[in-house]
Protein backbone atom coordinates (compact mmCIF):
# COMPACT_ATOMS: atom_id res chain seq x y z
CA UNK A 1 0.00 0.00 0.00
CA UNK A 2 1.30 3.34 -0.85
CA UNK A 3 3.53 5.14 2.30
CA UNK A 4 1.16 8.20 2.21
CA UNK A 5 -2.12 6.26 2.20
CA UNK A 6 -0.99 4.21 4.88
CA UNK A 7 0.04 7.15 7.04
CA UNK A 8 -3.11 8.97 5.97
CA UNK A 9 -5.19 5.72 7.58
CA UNK A 10 -2.61 5.34 10.59
CA UNK A 11 -3.88 9.15 11.40
CA UNK A 12 -7.56 7.89 11.51
CA UNK A 13 -9.62 7.15 14.68
CA UNK A 14 -12.27 4.68 15.51
CA UNK A 15 -16.00 5.72 17.00
CA UNK A 16 -17.49 2.05 18.22
CA UNK A 17 -21.13 3.07 19.19
CA UNK A 18 -22.61 -0.64 21.03
CA UNK A 19 -25.97 -0.46 20.74
CA UNK A 20 -28.91 -1.81 19.72
CA UNK A 21 -31.76 -1.75 17.05
CA UNK A 22 -34.35 0.32 18.16
CA UNK A 23 -32.12 2.22 19.73
CA UNK A 24 -31.27 5.26 17.52
CA UNK A 25 -28.04 4.35 16.45
CA UNK A 26 -29.03 5.09 12.77
CA UNK A 27 -30.11 8.56 14.32
CA UNK A 28 -26.40 8.84 15.91
CA UNK A 29 -24.76 7.63 12.94
CA UNK A 30 -26.33 10.04 10.76
CA UNK A 31 -25.31 12.71 12.68
CA UNK A 32 -21.71 11.51 12.45
CA UNK A 33 -21.99 10.88 8.82
CA UNK A 34 -23.03 14.44 8.26
CA UNK A 35 -20.18 15.24 10.17
CA UNK A 36 -16.75 16.44 7.39
CA UNK A 37 -14.50 14.82 9.19
CA UNK A 38 -16.33 11.71 10.09
CA UNK A 39 -17.29 8.57 7.32
CA UNK A 40 -20.29 6.18 9.64
CA UNK A 41 -20.12 2.41 7.90
CA UNK A 42 -22.93 1.91 10.04
CA UNK A 43 -23.61 -1.61 11.02
CA UNK A 44 -20.24 -2.83 9.31
CA UNK A 45 -20.01 -5.86 10.85
CA UNK A 46 -23.61 -6.83 10.24
CA UNK A 47 -24.87 -9.13 7.35
CA UNK A 48 -23.70 -6.98 4.43
CA UNK A 49 -21.99 -5.25 6.50
CA UNK A 50 -19.16 -3.42 4.68
CA UNK A 51 -16.66 -4.64 6.59
CA UNK A 52 -18.28 -8.28 6.70
CA UNK A 53 -16.73 -9.86 4.40
CA UNK A 54 -13.57 -11.61 6.51
CA UNK A 55 -12.99 -14.92 8.44
CA UNK A 56 -10.75 -15.69 11.25
CA UNK A 57 -7.99 -16.11 8.28
CA UNK A 58 -8.58 -12.77 7.89
CA UNK A 59 -6.04 -9.91 8.89
CA UNK A 60 -8.89 -7.35 10.20
CA UNK A 61 -6.94 -4.57 10.17
CA UNK A 62 -5.75 -5.11 6.95
CA UNK A 63 -9.19 -5.76 5.55
CA UNK A 64 -10.32 -2.60 7.13
CA UNK A 65 -7.63 -0.77 5.35
CA UNK A 66 -8.43 -1.90 2.23
CA UNK A 67 -12.23 -0.77 2.14
CA UNK A 68 -11.29 2.68 3.21
CA UNK A 69 -8.67 2.48 0.01
CA UNK A 70 -11.33 1.42 -2.02
CA UNK A 71 -13.84 3.93 -1.02
CA UNK A 72 -11.54 6.81 -1.11
CA UNK A 73 -12.17 7.27 2.99
CA UNK A 74 -8.35 7.91 3.69
CA UNK A 75 -9.01 11.63 3.95
CA UNK A 76 -11.73 11.04 6.93
CA UNK A 77 -10.35 11.78 10.79
CA UNK A 78 -13.07 9.55 12.28
CA UNK A 79 -14.50 5.99 11.31
CA UNK A 80 -17.68 5.60 12.95
CA UNK A 81 -19.26 1.91 13.28
CA UNK A 82 -22.02 0.62 15.58
CA UNK A 83 -22.13 -3.09 16.70
CA UNK A 84 -25.25 -5.35 17.80
CA UNK A 85 -25.84 -8.23 19.55
CA UNK A 86 -25.31 -11.36 16.93
CA UNK A 87 -22.52 -9.02 14.71
CA UNK A 88 -19.65 -10.76 13.14
CA UNK A 89 -17.14 -8.72 15.77
CA UNK A 90 -15.99 -9.09 19.13
CA UNK A 91 -15.14 -6.45 21.47
CA UNK A 92 -11.85 -7.95 21.42
CA UNK A 93 -11.23 -7.80 18.17
CA UNK A 94 -11.74 -4.10 17.97
CA UNK A 95 -9.08 -3.31 20.64
CA UNK A 96 -6.75 -5.50 19.15
CA UNK A 97 -6.95 -3.11 16.58
CA UNK A 98 -4.18 -0.51 16.11
CA UNK A 99 -6.48 2.72 16.37
CA UNK A 100 -6.89 5.20 18.71
CA UNK A 101 -11.02 4.22 19.72
CA UNK A 102 -13.40 5.84 21.42
CA UNK A 103 -16.35 3.91 22.58
CA UNK A 104 -20.32 5.33 22.83
CA UNK A 105 -22.56 3.03 24.64
CA UNK A 106 -26.05 4.02 23.31
CA UNK A 107 -29.23 3.15 24.97
CA UNK A 108 -32.45 3.45 25.86
CA UNK A 109 -35.35 2.00 28.23
CA UNK A 110 -35.56 -1.88 27.32
CA UNK A 111 -39.49 -1.96 27.48
CA UNK A 112 -39.79 1.06 25.23
CA UNK A 113 -37.29 -0.47 22.52
CA UNK A 114 -38.70 -3.91 23.00
CA UNK A 115 -42.08 -2.29 22.23
CA UNK A 116 -40.82 -0.47 19.19
CA UNK A 117 -38.88 -3.41 17.65
CA UNK A 118 -42.23 -5.53 18.18
CA UNK A 119 -44.53 -3.17 16.34
CA UNK A 120 -41.74 -2.63 13.62
CA UNK A 121 -41.55 -6.49 13.18
CA UNK A 122 -45.04 -6.43 13.15
CA UNK A 123 -45.98 -3.28 10.64
CA UNK A 124 -42.24 -3.70 8.57
CA UNK A 125 -41.50 -0.05 9.03
CA UNK A 126 -38.48 0.51 10.81
CA UNK A 127 -38.32 4.55 10.95
CA UNK A 128 -37.26 5.33 14.34
CA UNK A 129 -37.62 9.09 14.79
CA UNK A 130 -41.66 9.91 14.34
CA UNK A 131 -41.02 11.60 11.19
CA UNK A 132 -40.11 8.93 9.33
CA UNK A 133 -42.46 6.71 10.77
CA UNK A 134 -45.37 9.18 9.51
CA UNK A 135 -43.01 9.31 6.04
CA UNK A 136 -42.78 5.65 5.72
CA UNK A 137 -38.84 6.27 4.40
CA UNK A 138 -38.07 3.11 6.91
CA UNK A 139 -40.84 0.92 5.44
CA UNK A 140 -39.59 -2.81 4.15
CA UNK A 141 -41.44 -5.82 3.18
CA UNK A 142 -40.19 -7.77 6.36
CA UNK A 143 -42.70 -8.29 8.38
CA UNK A 144 -42.90 -11.35 11.36
CA UNK A 145 -45.85 -13.25 12.73
CA UNK A 146 -46.03 -12.16 16.28
CA UNK A 147 -45.64 -15.55 17.57
CA UNK A 148 -42.46 -15.44 16.22
CA UNK A 149 -41.69 -12.60 18.24
CA UNK A 150 -39.42 -13.27 21.14
CA UNK A 151 -40.70 -12.57 24.68
CA UNK A 152 -39.66 -9.09 26.47
CA UNK A 153 -38.03 -11.04 29.19
CA UNK A 154 -35.80 -12.59 27.07
CA UNK A 155 -34.81 -9.79 24.87
CA UNK A 156 -34.22 -7.70 27.80
CA UNK A 157 -31.92 -10.73 29.51
CA UNK A 158 -30.03 -10.78 25.95
CA UNK A 159 -29.76 -7.14 26.12
CA UNK A 160 -28.91 -6.26 29.56
CA UNK A 161 -26.27 -9.12 29.21
CA UNK A 162 -24.73 -7.54 25.73
CA UNK A 163 -24.80 -4.28 27.32
CA UNK A 164 -23.14 -5.23 30.58
CA UNK A 165 -20.70 -7.73 29.39
CA UNK A 166 -19.26 -5.20 26.61
CA UNK A 167 -18.81 -2.74 29.63
CA UNK A 168 -17.03 -5.04 31.97
CA UNK A 169 -14.41 -5.86 29.42
CA UNK A 170 -13.76 -1.95 28.78
CA UNK A 171 -13.63 -1.37 32.83
CA UNK A 172 -11.24 -4.60 33.05
CA UNK A 173 -8.72 -2.78 31.02
CA UNK A 174 -9.21 0.63 32.41
CA UNK A 175 -10.85 2.20 29.30
CA UNK A 176 -12.99 5.34 29.37
CA UNK A 177 -16.30 5.41 27.06
CA UNK A 178 -19.28 7.35 27.02
CA UNK A 179 -23.17 6.33 27.16
CA UNK A 180 -25.96 8.48 26.00
CA UNK A 181 -29.60 7.91 25.79
CA UNK A 182 -32.29 7.47 22.95
CA UNK A 183 -34.01 11.00 23.92
CA UNK A 184 -30.94 12.52 23.57
CA UNK A 185 -30.11 11.18 20.37
CA UNK A 186 -33.08 11.83 18.63
CA UNK A 187 -32.84 15.82 19.91
CA UNK A 188 -32.49 18.25 17.28
CA UNK A 189 -30.07 19.78 19.69
CA UNK A 190 -28.08 16.85 20.33
CA UNK A 191 -24.17 17.62 19.50
CA UNK A 192 -21.55 15.01 18.41
CA UNK A 193 -18.45 17.27 18.72
CA UNK A 194 -17.63 16.46 22.18
CA UNK A 195 -16.91 13.04 20.40
CA UNK A 196 -14.42 13.87 18.14
CA UNK A 197 -11.33 14.25 19.88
Amino acid sequence: MDTNVLNKIEEQKLIVIISAQRHGSTTLCRKFDNHPQCVCLFEAFGPGGRLSGFSTDTDLEEHIRSVIKSHDWMQKKYLVIKIFLGHNISLKQILDLNYETNFIFLRRNLLDSYNSYKKALLSGNWGTTPNRQKNGKGQTNYTKPSGEIKRYTDYAHELTNFFDNNKKILNEKHIKYDEVWFGEVISDSFEISKYLK
